[in-house]
């Protein structure tokens, strides 16, 4: 990996590399490529030190964060960073591929750093997992702390009142809509409803128990070691990590079940 990162100064949103890193039809055509875990820290510092050539002293921070920073990643994991500036630098998210990974940089504004690590709203379980598992490369040891463990302090109150605004506008609009499928017999509607309204209960949960998911892949998996969840929502997650998704007049009578198992534990837990 002996090509450099350059970053065009006359438009400093866009990234480039040179021909061996390759940006072209050709590497999309060949997918993601297998890396190292070595080869992937590499990389990072080489972006990293991109970003230091363009932003200097205005650079507060540059740190990994998502499987990379944690240390779970694989063959094909991503690489996903975040730059906190001082200043009044363009923020910007970017996504591009070199040698063969898909590359994440996102650069803002230290207060806005703080404001987004420190904000609760529905994908807080999603999103703020990115600042609990920052790694830092260069910068601000404390900054890196600091946003780190902002989402633990987040206020208990206000996680609750998030999933307890989710029943509403999530989970018991998806009910109606999967009523008006059955109702209308467009029943292939079925499939990607369930997922809606499993996703809905996962970050409810979340919320409540006040704990961000790794990741996406691994919601619902995580979102059962909970234990204390509602009634029919272990069923519905093992169709969606399992299969089968070909009977799909099953998945109303367990979305119903889902239901009421929210009802009653959103009740048992304050939540109504």
């Amino acid at each position: 990996m002996s090509s450099r990162w350059s970053l065009n100064s006359e438009a400093p949103k866009i990234w480039r590399a040179d021909e061996s890193g390759g940006h072209g039809v050709a590497t999309l055509a060949r997918g993601p490529c297998a890396l190292t875990r070595r080869q992937r820290l590499d990389v990072a510092r080489e972006v990293a030190e991109a970003l230091c050539d363009r932003y200097g002293d205005h650079i507060d921070l540059v740190a990994l964060f998502g499987s990379t920073a944690r240390g779970d990643d694989a063959a094909y994991s991503d690489i996903e960073l975040l730059c906190v500036v001082s200043g009044q630098h363009h923020e910007f998210k970017r996504h591009l591929i070199w040698h063969g990974s898909k590359i994440e940089i996102e650069l803002c504004r230290k207060r806005n750093a703080y404001l987004q690590a420190g904000i609760v709203t529905e994908w807080w379980p999603l999103t703020h997992e990115k600042f609990r598992s920052l790694r830092r490369i260069y910068g601000d040891r404390g900054l890196c702390a600091r946003l780190r463990n902002l989402p633990t302090t987040a206020p208990i109150e206000a996680c609750r009142a998030v999933a307890k605004r989710i029943i509403i506008s999530r989970v018991y609009e998806g009910i109606g809509k999967v009523r008006n499928a059955v109702k209308s017999r467009r029943y292939s509607s079925l499939p990607l409803l369930t997922f809606k309204i499993a996703e809905s209960v996962a970050l409810m949960l979340a919320l409540y128990y006040r704990k961000p998911y790794s990741n996406t892949v691994r919601m619902f998996s995580e979102s059962l070691s909970f234990g204390d969840y509602p009634a029919g929502y272990g069923a519905i997650c093992e169709v969606i990590m399992l299969g089968p998704w070909r009977n799909v007049h099953t998945l109303a009578p367990m979305l119903e079940e889902l239901w009421s198992g929210v009802v009653q534990w959103a009740t048992a837990k304050g939540l109504e």
